[in-house]
């Protein structure tokens, strides 16, 4: 539950915000994306809020055009765009209630945000990098980092 896990690093925002600043990575895969960042909810008062004016954090599944309607454990389909340039589209993934980001600067593309990966079946953003101070956010909503043994599918990973 997001409640109880921002209750236990409230204390350490702080530091956590300050060593970003200064210089740091954060990671912030799943609920980790969510602990970064600005809630697309402005009534949300949680958060670490290392993100740029105008990106927003949401829940991908209850987004116009999901393929995942659900935040039940499941998988969900990602294009990524690697380092090199090449795409990979259509790429399984472990997904348990992920964020999408959104872009609601007032250009509608902020410069502040790269983004690495879109959910394929809305194209909502899924994966992206965003600079806070000196420092670098790297954020996804499924778990990129997860293999088959997260979740029962018959559906590859993008990581084996």
């Amino acid at each position: 539950d997001y409640d109880d896990v921002w209750a236990d690093m409230q204390p350490l925002s702080t530091k956590i915000r300050s060593y970003v600043r200064n210089g740091g990575r954060y990671l912030g895969i799943c609920q980790g994306g969510y602990l970064a960042g600005n809630f697309s909810d402005t009534s949300a008062t949680v958060g670490f809020n290392m993100f740029p004016s105008g990106i927003l954090v949401d829940d991908e599944w209850l987004q116009n055009g999901t393929q995942r309607p659900t935040d039940a454990d499941t998988t969900i389909q990602i294009d990524y765009t690697l380092a090199n340039g090449t795409l990979l589209t259509g790429q399984w993934l472990f997904f348990q209630d992920g964020l999408t980001l959104l872009d609601n600067s007032s250009s509608g593309c902020s410069k502040d945000l790269e983004v690495v990966g879109q959910y394929t079946a809305d194209q909502n953003i899924a994966a992206g990098l965003m600079g806070f101070g000196k420092g670098v956010l790297g954020l996804a909503g499924p778990h990129i980092e997860a293999d088959a043994s997260f979740c029962e599918s018959s559906k590859p990973f993008l990581i084996s």
